[in-house]
């Protein structure tokens, strides 16, 4: 059995982690009766949905409480059936309407979502990438706030090895990346928290050693100069959501404070201090 360690989760909020993802596939395989404006329009309407208003919403509430999002997964449907031709379009649009779902705790419509796509119709990075995670996706939107099983430690070492697989391969698409990278140090710090003291060192080590990989040095420079205020980090959203990170992992670090001793980075360690 595992421990619980501390607070009861680290909770992680289903709506930040959308904010990293846009659909630029627009117009390229349009056709016919098809519009760029019809099409901008249904993606404006989901992201209205998944990020309700313009600020990060704190890591530590999980889930959406409010939005449109039947309405805009409806509009998606429709929008699918009257253009039946559109393959490459109507995969990217199912992944957007699966995350739409996740966003909103419909875990069960989000794996529809994810069925009804044709993988050989994918082209951008970040829907292959979110097509080909689509299990632990749906795993950890599902878990995030909960207490780890044993069988959730199970799904979670998984998750954390084909993330970073996946992670691996994204260097050109540094959004999608960013958001799984994010994702991923997330469950590893809740697994951390939740496991026995070998564990906790394992995962935690494990969990920040792999996302300051994606931390650039101007980002750890700002964040070192700035954290404590956050005034100066406006360049990227990198930064802006690495003061969570650093929060959480620093608020877990104060429980067993030799824990720093894993993290690699030497700047980083600095700011968990």
């Amino acid at each position: 059995m595992h421990q619980k360690n501390g607070p009861r989760s680290v909770v992680f909020n289903s709506r930040a982690l959308i904010i990293g993802i846009i659909l630029c596939f627009i117009a390229t395989s349009i056709a016919g009766c098809i519009t760029a404006k019809q099409v901008e329009e249904i993606i404006a309407k989901s992201n209205e949905s998944m990020l309700p208003g313009a600020g990060l919403p704190p890591a530590e509430t999980a889930g959406a409480s409010e939005g449109h999002w039947q309405e805009d997964a409806t509009k998606i449907d429709a929008f699918i059936a009257a253009h039946p031709d559109q393959e490459a379009l109507a995969g990217a649009l199912r992944v957007r309407q699966a995350m739409l779902f996740l966003a909103y705790e419909q875990y069960n419509l989000a794996n529809a979502s994810f069925e009804m796509v044709k993988p050989e119709y994918l082209y951008t990075a970040r829907d292959k990438a979110l097509y080909h995670l689509r299990r632990h996706l749906i795993w950890w939107f599902r878990q995030s706030r909960e207490d780890f099983s044993d069988d959730d430690f199970r799904k979670g070492s998984e998750a954390l090895l084909e993330l970073q697989k996946t992670i691996d391969t994204l260097d050109h698409s540094p959004d999608i990346r960013d958001y799984l990278a994010e994702m991923r140090v997330y469950i590893a710090l809740q697994m951390a928290r939740q496991g026995n003291d070998s564990e906790r060192v394992k995962y935690f080590g494990d969990g920040i050693n792999q996302y300051v990989k994606t931390l650039e040095g101007e980002d750890l420079a700002l964040l070192l100069a700035n954290h404590k205020n956050g005034k100066e980090l406006l360049k990227n959203r990198r930064q802006i959501r690495a003061l969570t990170v650093i929060k959480t992992a620093s608020d877990l670090s104060k429980e067993t404070p030799e824990i720093l001793n894993v993290v690699s980075n030497a700047d980083f360690r600095t700011l968990l201090k």
